[in-house]
């Protein structure tokens, strides 16, 4: 698996909240990388990491799996909504960065 032509594979956060009510929960993702070309990378809104390896080739194709999962007590609405944060994520991540003729 590779992301962006590096190494890929699965990979996990959790953070550990605690809530107004003092009650501490738990919030985890598990994703699995494995799409992206080099000329798509960007780190900190800049090209330039992109060439500390040799190019691997061209993926026209690939895929991203993030599963959420948490122990707080949340309704539909609020399930809904930390789900969205997992596709805003990826945006972000895979988002093509502005070019210097584009940011002038």
């Amino acid at each position: 698996m590779t992301c962006f032509d590096f190494k890929g594979g699965i990979g996990t956060s959790s953070r550990v909240v605690e809530p107004y009510s003092g009650t501490r929960h738990t919030v985890g993702v598990l994703a699995m990388t494995n799409f992206g070309n080099r000329e798509r990378l960007a780190v900190d809104a800049c090209r330039s990491a992109r060439d500390r390896r040799p190019h691997a080739g061209d993926h026209r194709e690939g895929s991203c799996i993030v599963v959420l999962a948490t122990d707080a007590p949340l309704c539909a609405r609020q399930c809904e909504r930390l789900a969205k944060r997992c596709a805003l994520g990826l945006a972000v991540t895979a988002r093509t960065p502005p070019t210097a003729a584009a940011s002038s």
